[in-house]
This record gives structure tokens, C-alpha cells and sequence, in this order.
């Protein structure tokens, strides 16, 4: 669900339907920016665009989700001015012996 509304934010970027600045890569800011959501650049009564109802906790740590930035790497995920993705930060393993973190 998180990853679907990040593409859909993005999708809504690059159509115009928010607001484009020169420096901005179309990925949400934070987590909190879809749910907060964003006012559709096309619409003329302001009327504001949502992507989530709320950010859903991760189900494997319990904790908050990792942020990587589009400027990051795959391989060292970090958070910086945008979105891209979003991983668990759990050190556990799946069945498939790959760890959650790495999906």
C-alpha cells in the first residue's frame, strides 16, 4: 500500500496534478504528505488530492518503515528531501532466507 501511493503521488506530479518545482523529483516529501495530501493543481476550487488514510505501521518490526531517497542508493538506503521507498528495518529473516529489510 505504501509503495502504491508513492507511485500514485508521483503519477499525480508528473501530470501536473501537483504543484512541479524545479528542484522537486515528484516523490512525496515524507510519509506524512500522503495522508495529508495535496492540493490538485487542476482543479479550481483548490480541492486537495490524498494517497493514504493513514501510514500503516511496518508488520514485521512494529516499528516505524526506513526511508530511502531518490538519491540513494539500493544498496545503502538513506532518507533525504523526498520519498522513493520505503523498507523494513527488521534484522529478521524470511522463509526464503533473505532478510525483511531487503525486499
Amino acid at each position: 500500500e505504501l509503495r502504491t501511493a508513492i507511485d500514485a503521488y508521483k503519477r499525480a506530479f508528473d501530470e501536473g496534478r501537483i504543484a512541479r518545482e524545479i528542484d522537486k523529483t515528484g516523490y512525496p516529501p515524507t510519509l506524512e504528505a500522503l495522508v495529508q495530501g495535496a492540493t490538485d493543481a487542476t482543479n479550481p476550487k483548490g480541492a486537495k488530492l490524498y494517497f493514504l488514510r493513514r501510514i500503516p505501521v511496518d508488520p514485521i518490526s512494529g516499528q516505524e518503515w526506513g526511508l530511502r531517497s531518490y538519491e540513494s542508493s539500493y544498496e545503502d538506503p538513506k532518507p533525504g528531501k523526498d520519498v522513493y521507498d520505503v523498507f523494513s528495518q527488521s534484522e529478521a529473516v524470511g522463509l526464503n532466507g533473505v532478510k525483511y529489510r531487503e525486499w
